[in-house]
């Protein structure tokens, strides 16, 4: 019985709330005295709502709207209501002008600041968002130049039908500055380089903006970890900041294997691979090193280094070198270093200015093709000397497997190269031509030109439903000379970059890459994707002109283990109107353990 009763409660239950749901509450409204704004406004209301209190807050923003345009004395009046329908007229008087609003008792400096101008508060309409719009800037730039505990009011008001008058009354209260930045946790890390990463300066004045960014700016220390949020502790007139930070397992050891076809005999496999290890923060001033060594095909090695140390002693400036080495097929010998100054704007945004330093050695000249031709190989042996600046800006949510945001990366050099003349070459002689003098080839060729070259890498994340985003990028790279040998020419091709390609496969003078890859995130740091690259490849060596647009898909994974992160990549490739081939995919296994 008591199960019926309950069952029958709910049945009935359930239809009155539908029945609740289902009814319509109305409103009509109707002008107290003619006026062309209220009649516009009342034309556009709404007239059904849902429940009586939604109606209630519909008209109370209603008016709302008509006391931010000025109309202060604006109201309504209940004329009846019969059932789920109310009916009202509104009057909304007169505008409300400004007679004054008096600052004279305001910091002078801090109005200028906040670009107030006296005219607009004298003898103009009143707008609530405009006066609103003053206080909060007045407040803003307090705690931003020392003064959190400023106030900020409207006293003394005189007001009637047609006119309002004021007194501005701002009091900043006590001044406050940074004392020192305490780290609780057991992340090591000199003061020196927190105090300049922040911003935060013992002894300057107090400044919210900072302190309102500062996690967010934390998180992109890459090996600090927040713990809980940061804590403002005030004593006096000075603020201490305590920040939770942990150490994060950046530094890392990570290696890559790859079997590629060998396509110099047919059935045969080609097993590459490269290393890297990465050391950040060893001596607690988020200083980074960097060792990659890999070895392309059988014959191709490279070697590469990187040093930045971020912060000098009480300046915002950081140095940064780097050095690599490359050998092809003992033909040429490549060797690049650069040095410069770095400016710091917090995590990984930064301007560089640098110097570099490029040389290429021919090891094998081939001589039969000289003697046979006449004419120089499309290899020769350069020095180069260049000046530039590098902007890099990152605006991510997670750095290391974002979801949203952006990043891009501008680099721009300037440099005299030098082609030197190599005694293979002169001392060439031709028992034919007995008395040819092979030097005057140079002839024909700037010994001596200026280099121009660029690099950019642009970057999008696009998040959608929950656990995806769309990676849409586009990066590039030009050489810019009168004479571009081919062994200073760029070479892309790989993981890395034009994927479905053996690495640095592919030498171009210029390239241009656009890449859309789906990613689904597994967790913070692994990921399931498909790609595509599509690129604008062009070769402007020495007689070498060629333009090409090859393209490469695929699909790739990242996942995340107690040992460290596996990846695994298969991809194809085109280039020169080939067709795919399944034979020639690319695969590559990769490692990261963090330590």
């Amino acid at each position: 019985m008591l199960l019926k009763l309950q069952i029958t409660f709910l049945f009935f239950l359930t239809l009155y709330t539908l029945q609740a749901q289902d009814t319509t509450y109305y409103l009509q409204m109707v002008q107290y005295e003619d006026n062309p704004i209220a009649e516009k406004r009342i034309g556009k209301a709404e007239t059904q709502f849902n429940s009586p209190l939604q109606r209630s807050n519909y008209l109370n923003n209603f008016l709302n709207d008509f006391y931010r345009d000025g109309y202060l004395a604006a109201s309504w009046t209940k004329e009846k209501e019969e059932n789920d329908s109310l009916f009202i007229s509104i009057d909304i008087r007169k505008k409300i002008h400004w007679v004054i609003l008096n600052t004279e008792n305001t910091d002078a400096n801090f109005l200028a600041s906040i670009n107030y101008k006296k005219k607009d508060f004298e003898n103009k309409p009143f707008k609530y968002d405009e006066v609103a719009s003053l206080m909060i800037d007045l407040l803003r730039y307090a705690e931003n130049h020392g003064y959190p505990f400023s106030t900020v009011a409207l006293d003394n008001i005189q007001y009637n039908d047609t006119s309002i008058s004021a007194n501005l009354k701002f009091q900043k209260n006590q001044f406050i500055i940074f004392d020192t930045i305490e780290i609780k946790g057991n992340l090591l890390l000199q003061a020196n380089y927190l105090q300049l990463y922040t911003g935060l300066h013992p002894g300057e004045p107090y400044n919210q903006q900072l302190v309102k960014d500062l996690d967010n700016r934390l998180k992109e220390i890459p090996f600090a970890s927040v713990t809980q949020k940061t804590r403002i502790e005030f004593s006096g007139d000075k603020a201490k900041v305590i920040v939770f930070l942990d150490d994060r397992k950046t530094s890392k050891f990570d290696f890559i294997i790859g079997v590629l076809p060998n396509n110099e005999i047919t059935g045969r496999l080609i097993v590459t691979g490269e290393g890297r290890l990465d050391l950040q923060n060893i001596f607690n001033a988020g200083e980074v090193f960097k060792l990659h060594f890999s070895k392309l095909e059988s014959t191709t090695k490279e070697l590469q280094t990187y040093f930045a140390y971020p912060y000098l002693p009480g300046i915002p400036l950081g140095l940064e070198a780097d050095f690599n080495l490359f050998l092809k097929d003992s033909n040429f010998l490549e060797l690049s270093s650069s040095a410069g100054l770095l400016y710091q704007f917090g995590g990984s945004n930064n301007v560089k200015a640098f110097v570099s330093f490029y040389s290429s050695a021919i090891l094998n000249i081939d001589t039969a093709y000289i003697l046979s031709t006449k004419t120089l190989p499309p290899n020769l042996d350069v020095n180069e000397r260049a000046y530039g600046l590098t902007w890099n800006y990152e605006h991510l949510n997670y750095r290391f497997n974002p979801r949203n945001g952006y990043g891009f990366s501008l680099t721009g050099s300037i440099g005299n190269k030098k082609i030197k003349q190599n005694s293979s070459i002169l001392t060439l002689s031709d028992p034919e031509f007995p008395e040819y003098d092979f030097a005057t080839l140079y002839d024909s060729i700037d010994e001596s030109s200026l280099s121009i070259k660029y690099k950019y890498n642009l970057r999008y994340f696009i998040p959608f439903l929950k656990r995806n985003t769309l990676l849409l990028q586009t990066h590039g790279a030009a050489i810019l000379s009168p004479t571009i040998l081919q062994n200073e020419l760029l070479r892309i091709g790989g993981n890395n970059g034009l994927r479905g390609f053996d690495d640095q496969s592919i030498p171009v003078s210029q390239y241009h890459i656009l890449t859309a890859e789906l990613r689904y995130l597994l967790s913070q740091n692994a990921f399931a994707s498909l790609f595509t690259d599509i690129a604008f490849v062009e070769n402007k060596g020495i007689g070498k002109s060629t333009v090409d647009y090859p393209y490469g898909f695929g699909a790739g994974i990242n996942f995340e283990t107690k040992a460290g992160i596996f990846g695994l990549d298969y991809a194809l490739g085109s280039q020169n109107g080939n067709p795919i081939s399944i034979k020639n995919a690319k695969i590559h296994f990769g490692y990261v353990n963090y330590f």
